[in-house]
């Protein structure tokens, strides 16, 4: 079990911060990001950089930072530049520095908070920045996402006045979705052998936003959540923020060993276990029925949840779309994510959740208090997709395996000492990097990152898809760009991969 940050990433001996632990070096460069290409004094960009990782919140109030020693040698600069930067930030009101007890994040910027996985939120914050600030001119081959419309029907977008006021409503505010969309998804998910009702349905803004929903009603600071190692970036950042502490559950070639969780929870049974069953983010696995079973079982023997994300359940290479984990449920203590995103299109942020009445009750209070509900013209495009959403996903996935055939193919001619398992379904591909030689315990994922994008390539470190630090050498890829795209993008990775491994 992890609790706490890993003992690697922080040091809670006397002289840490007032309300939080002092981040190691490695994770406080992780979280300033590249602010050696910041203008100006190199005092100052590092400086600017810590600040700007306090507004973003990856710095929490009251946590303290490295010695100045111990920073300037991980960022192979002087200590003099370290100190200045310091003062930079003590003027601004950015920190405290008191002599003897270290220089911690002013609690007076914002309210204390207790991240007590700080070291994994900033690394899975890698993947969610990019997609605020993207780079036009960078292939991106981190961020999962099908980026072309071919999956909407002809004439979806065609929705005339009166039926778009139909689907809105007396004053176009459906916190818990259009009513005939909730209708249809429910009589999906009863073909798929789980029972349910449109009561059970909440129509979201794709699955980021009903992971994000769950986190805010299942769990409060300080429980423990047990999640897959490696798993979804996006939801390691979004349990981080609300200062879970994490469990990390090892995977193997069929997804997560379910009969790990006890142990790795140290007999303290987890509020939420997070699972991506089908077509894994990012191995690409399908978990088989037995280990959806023991996963029901274990919803159902304990008191918490298991929030299951559906969203690539279409992807499987296969075409198999295996039954839920909540089909083998009893106490229905199972949450279900899907999206139309990773079939029909990125854009088209729509998505759903499916629980018990009551709890579908309480997401149109938070919603009704937070945004209203979504637009009723994306959930008509929806509607108009599921008809037609099976024939769809075929040739999606029918796209999918080939360029994951092509990817495989580019790295083994390319990159032959990189190792990796070809993926069951999904977008993207997990790879192991080679060691470089003469530096134990190096972010090789993180060193190779930085070069993939100075050779006009972006990808996504390992350690942003894992709680606890143990994938610091992979990679995930995403093969979802066309071949014309992913040809070239490998070959300009084979000229990054001459930096890290002369």
């Amino acid at each position: 079990m992890i609790v706490g940050i890993a003992a690697h990433d922080h040091d809670t001996r006397a002289g840490g911060g007032p309300f939080g632990p002092r981040v190691s070096p490695r994770v406080l460069l992780s979280a300033v990001g590249s602010w050696r290409e910041r203008p100006g004094a190199g005092y100052r960009a590092l400086a600017a950089g810590v600040t700007d990782a306090v507004d973003r919140g990856d710095l929490p109030a009251g946590v303290l930072l490295p010695a100045e020693r111990s920073l300037a040698a991980a960022a192979g600069v002087s200590r003099g530049t370290v100190v200045a930067a310091y003062d930079v930030l003590r003027e601004q009101g950015v920190v405290v520095r008191r002599q003897g007890s270290g220089t911690w994040v002013h609690a007076g910027r914002e309210a204390p908070v207790a991240l007590p996985e700080l070291a994994a939120g900033v690394r899975s914050r890698r993947l969610t920045e990019r997609t605020i600030t993207p780079t036009p001119d960078v292939v991106d081959l981190g961020i999962s996402v099908v980026t072309d419309l071919e999956g909407l029907p002809e004439g979806s977008l065609d929705v005339g006045i009166d039926e778009l006021a139909e689907a809105a409503g007396v004053h176009g505010y459906q916190p818990l979705g259009v009513p005939a969309l909730r209708a249809a998804i429910a009589a999906r998910c009863t073909e798929r052998g789980l029972p349910t009702g449109p009561e059970q349905i909440a129509v979201t803004l794709g699955s980021q936003h009903g992971i994000a929903l769950a986190v805010r009603l299942l769990v409060r600071l300080g429980d423990l959540v047990a999640v897959e190692v490696p798993t979804y970036p996006g939801a390691i950042d979004a349990f981080s923020r609300e200062g879970v502490r994490f469990a990390g559950i090892p995977t193997d070639g069929a997804g997560a060993r379910v009969d790990e969780i006890e142990r790795r929870c140290a007999g303290e049974a987890p509020r939420v276990t997070y699972v991506v069953p089908t077509a894994h983010n990012p191995l690409g696995t399908v978990l088989p029925e037995h280990r959806r079973r023991e996963l029901a079982r274990l919803a159902d023997a304990v008191d918490g949840w298991v929030v299951e994300d559906e969203t690539l359940s279409l992807l499987a290479f296969d075409g198999g779309e295996p039954a839920p984990v909540a089909a083998y449920s009893r106490s229905g203590r199972v949450v279900t994510l899907g999206s139309f995103s990773k079939v029909v299109w990125g854009g088209l942020r729509v998505g759903w959740m499916r629980a018990p009445a009551t709890l579908i009750r309480r997401v149109g209070r938070l919603r009704a208090a937070t945004d209203l509900g979504g637009t009723a013209l994306a959930q008509l495009v929806a509607l108009r997709t599921l008809p037609v959403l099976d024939e769809l996903a075929a040739a999606r996935r029918r796209q999918l395996a080939d360029r994951s055939a092509l990817l495989v193919a580019l790295l083994a001619e390319h990159l032959p000492d990189w190792t990796f398992r070809p993926p069951d379904g999904g977008l993207s591909l997990w790879v192991s990097l080679p060691e470089v030689p003469g530096a134990a315990g190096l972010a090789v994922g993180d060193r190779f990152a930085a070069a993939a994008l100075r050779h006009g390539v972006a990808v996504l470190p390992g350690g942003a898809a894992s709680v606890d630090a143990s994938h610091l050498g992979h990679i995930r890829l995403s093969f979802s760009l066309p071949p014309d795209v992913l040809r070239p993008a490998v070959q300009r990775l084979a000229l990054a991969a001459k930096e890290v491994w002369p």
